[in-house]
């Protein structure tokens, strides 16, 4: 049974968050058999702050206890998500989408970005064996002491590891990742 977004105002394009819309949405997919959940194409935002909550702890994440989910497919069985060529943009932490016990789920023709990355961007500019210096991409870090800030989701976070990818293949360099050695950072 088609089951569409904008009966439910989500609007495509439209800066508002969705995320509990979205929710009132899949809770309809639940009620019917073979439900597709059909979004016009368009842009649409998920905030963390109306989302679903959930004690998950994912095998190979950073971020563990209780955690914010847009999609919670729990006990969905033969459930459609069609996006229609659609972007999905998340903002701060949340989790997309948490499938679990369910079956024959399909997720089609949309994609998956953040508002901004979890992680800072930056460019290896100097390299010796004993130090390196990286050009930040994001302008809004602080630098007080030996260590270096960013904020993100309303918290300052610490810099605290580095993974080196491969600019031509956007493929994580095998042995890339080290913790930041804090002690060692300077501003230049």
């Amino acid at each position: 049974m088609l089951i569409r977004a904008e009966d439910f105002g989500i609007v495509p394009d439209s800066p508002e968050d969705v995320t509990l819309a979205v929710y009132r949405a899949i809770q309809q997919c639940r009620e019917v058999e073979r439900p597709t959940l059909v979004f016009p194409k368009g842009t649409y935002h998920f905030k963390p702050e109306k989302a679903f909550e959930k004690q998950l702890f994912i095998t190979n994440h950073d971020q563990k206890g209780l955690l914010k989910i847009a999609f919670p497919l729990i006990g969905m069985d033969d459930l459609t998500i069609d996006g229609q060529g659609s972007e999905f943009v998340f903002h701060g932490s949340i989790i997309p989408f948490l499938v679990e016990n369910s079956r024959t789920a399909q997720l089609r023709h949309f994609t998956i970005d953040w508002e901004r990355p979890m992680f800072e961007q930056g460019e290896f500019i100097r390299a010796t064996p004993d130090s390196f210096d990286i050009r930040l991409f994001n302008p809004h870090y602080e630098w007080s002491g030996n260590r270096l800030t960013v904020e993100y989701d309303g918290k300052k976070e610490a810099i605290w590891g580095i993974h080196e990818v491969d600019p031509e293949t956007g493929a994580h360099v095998y042995g890339g990742w080290r913790p930041a050695q804090l002690g060692q950072l300077q501003e230049i």
